[in-house]
């Protein structure tokens, strides 16, 4: 998302100015020797710093089945033990896996799997419409796949339908949000 840096910072901000302040959020990137960049994590969005351009910087690469991988690992290891919401991870991608090494295809549906029958909801968002057919590669359902353009309007209408779908939800006093 090297090009769209500017559009996902400035979303990402106005998508946390949106969120109940008991809202609990983590923010992955793709990146580093794990496949993870862990840039917030396990922090009520209250006490979330706005996202700049020194805790965002993508690399390029898509360890998309590290990435999801290790969010889910963690995500089912660090979440809140007093949860009253839903756990939602929205994956957002520019692209297809290119880089993973510590996972595979399979391994990760079986992340996927596990945390669904846990009751997380998981969306996938990526460009053009192969966000759908790799939704159904991950073991995703299709109707909890969006795509995107590559431009401005795209990266603002993928983070406006995170909001809205965490604000239509039930009145939970906390929703643990993973965005990979």
């Amino acid at each position: 998302m090297d090009e769209l840096t500017a559009e996902v910072i400035d979303s990402f901000n106005e998508l946390i100015s949106t969120l109940p302040k008991t809202a609990i959020i983590s923010l992955y990137g793709f990146g580093d020797q794990d496949g993870l960049d862990v840039i917030i994590e396990n922090e009520p969005v209250s006490s979330v710093e706005p996202l700049d351009n020194l805790k965002y910087v993508p690399d390029g690469l898509t360890p998309l089945y590290d990435s999801i991988s290790f969010a889910l690992t963690r995500n089912e290891l660090q979440s809140p033990t007093e949860q009253s919401g839903q756990d939602h991870v929205f994956i957002i991608s520019d692209g297809g896996e290119n880089d993973s090494v510590l996972y595979d295809l399979n391994q990760t549906r079986k992340y996927i799997r596990s945390a669904i029958s846990r009751g997380t909801q998981i969306h996938f968002i990526a460009l053009g419409e192969d966000a759908y057919a790799e939704a159904i590669n991950l073991g995703i359902e299709v109707s909890q796949a969006t795509n995107f353009t590559p431009d401005e309007d795209g990266v603002n209408d993928a983070f406006n339908n995170i909001g809205s779908s965490f604000n239509q939800q039930s009145s939970g006093a906390k929703c643990n949000r993973f965005l990979p």
